[in-house]
């Protein structure tokens, strides 16, 4: 019998996602949202987060992460950062939550702070620390650590051996055809195009997309409005939208909550066919999903009642911090 129990302790373990979520935590503030919605699945359980990474090169970005997973009770998470200075400032809130130590409690500001480490280093450590096949890493933002990653044959081969599936945020499929913010970056990163089609034709493990027509629909945010003012996901909605908390486009939070949950009574998977990445005649980049073939690549498809995950995902992103 003792070891019927330890042989059910052993699987549920292994079967525990250990997650790594890579965020911009800048242009748009659904990535907070996300990040809020991950310590709470953590906080019940249903995953362990191994790292945070940070994508694009806005300096206080790192320094808004810090201060949710200081809120969160997990103040020592490893933090990754491009250490990039093609900053374009385009954040609303990062500066202002970020350098608020006295507020928030946390320690970290900017990406100069010794604890952030390289992105890709991070990466590799992390992965070489973890069982093969274990890891899976949920991406909001653009790819640009992925293409780092991709670029790298150590890590590469690491990606390969040690993660398990990538979730990530981004596309048009369904239906497709236009320029999307993650695939794309409008002009913001010229490589951002580049690690789209890298993470297309390139990456070696399943991908399921959260495609820009999901979001849209999966509405949260007013919940936050209860919460204490110490909570820095709280003040970074509220300074985005200017003290209402109106309802806001999940995006983020969808790839967050199936990479822990799965399908579950949420979504199904469109799992046939391929994504593509391509300049249109006016020189736009967009994708589509093509069916001449088949890949590792699937979309979601929301299959739960709208309303009620929204309200779910908005009451998880606003649960009480662990003590």
């Amino acid at each position: 019998m003792l070891n019927i129990v330890l042989a059910g302790l052993v699987a549920t373990v292994a079967a525990t996602p250990r997650i790594i979520l890579d965020t911009d935590m800048d242009s748009d503030f659904d990535d907070a949202g996300a990040l809020a919605l991950l310590h709470a699945l953590a906080d019940r359980g249903e995953c362990e987060i191994l790292a945070v990474m940070h994508s694009t090169s806005t300096p206080w970005s790192v320094g808004v992460i810090d201060a949710i997973n200081t809120w969160h009770g997990r103040p020592d998470l490893p933090i990754g950062d491009r250490m990039r200075d093609d900053n374009d400032n385009r954040s609303a809130y990062a500066e202002k939550v970020a350098t608020d130590t006295a507020r928030f409690g946390h320690d970290i500001t900017d990406l100069k702070h010794p604890d952030v480490v390289q992105a890709r280093a991070l990466y590799k450590r992390i992965l070489a620390e973890q069982p093969d096949q274990a890891v899976t890493i949920v991406t909001v933002g653009p790819y640009l650590n992925l293409l780092d990653l991709v670029n790298d044959p150590e890590a590469l081969d690491l990606v390969r051996r040690k993660v398990k599936a990538l979730s990530i945020m981004g596309g048009h499929f369904n239906p497709p055809g236009h320029t999307e913010w993650n695939m794309s970056q409008k002009g913001r990163y010229a490589e951002g195009p580049l690690a789209g089609k890298a993470v297309i034709e390139r990456w070696p493990t399943p991908v399921t997309w959260s495609d820009v027509h999901l979001g849209v629909k999966v509405l949260t945010g007013p919940a936050l409005r209860d919460t204490p003012e110490d909570n820095p996901v709280r003040e970074v909605y509220r300074i985005c939208t200017k003290d209402r908390f109106h309802h806001h486009a999940s995006w983020d939070q969808t790839s967050v909550l199936y990479a822990v949950r799965g399908t579950a009574d949420d979504w199904r998977l469109h799992d046939t066919g391929y994504p593509v990445i391509y300049e249109d005649e006016e020189g736009h980049w967009a994708t589509d999903w093509r069916e001449d073939h088949d890949s590792d690549h699937a979309y979601l498809i929301l299959r739960k009642d709208v309303a009620a995950l929204s309200r779910e995902i908005d009451a998880l992103m606003a649960a009480p911090r662990r003590r």
